[in-house]
């Protein structure tokens, strides 16, 4: 099973690129910030940073996903934290002004996706490779 860790926006309208991902076999998506108990979750830091860290340790690919231009700060700890763990990543900036905003992040991976749907595609294909459903197409050499 091929776990990948959401870091990016949690709530509101920010927050609905979650919705957009398909549910992919072989992966389990992990949603941080979710089932924060309280009126308001955002202070809740005692019990959803740790819970954070212990996911972002445990994910094989981390996805941030960077279209905001104010604010992001937990989403570029999650970032530098994947990145000192040696974890993959996907950063998707998906407008010339999220690119320049979150160039330090995108530096930190050899491709910047540049939509939601790129960076599933290259997930789905990474859980097809790690599960050993993945081949190739072409003939067979005679």
């Amino acid at each position: 099973m091929l776990k990948v860790y959401l870091a990016g926006a949690v709530r509101g309208t920010s927050g609905r690129w979650r919705d957009e991902i398909p549910a992919i076999p072989g992966v389990l998506f992990m949603h941080p910030g979710a089932e924060i108990p309280g009126p308001d979750p955002e202070l809740r830091t005692e019990l959803y940073t740790p819970a954070d860290r212990l996911a972002v340790r445990h994910c094989d690919i981390l996805l941030a996903y960077c279209d905001r231009i104010e604010g992001g700060h937990g989403t570029a700890a999650e970032i530098g934290m994947a990145v000192a763990l040696g974890k993959e990543l996907l950063v998707v900036c998906p407008t010339e002004a999220s690119r320049y905003v979150w160039r330090f992040a995108a530096g930190c991976t050899p491709q910047v996706c540049t939509s939601l749907a790129q960076a599933v595609e290259i997930i789905r294909y990474a859980a097809a490779q790690v599960g050993g459903a993945a081949r190739c197409a072409a003939e067979p050499v005679r």
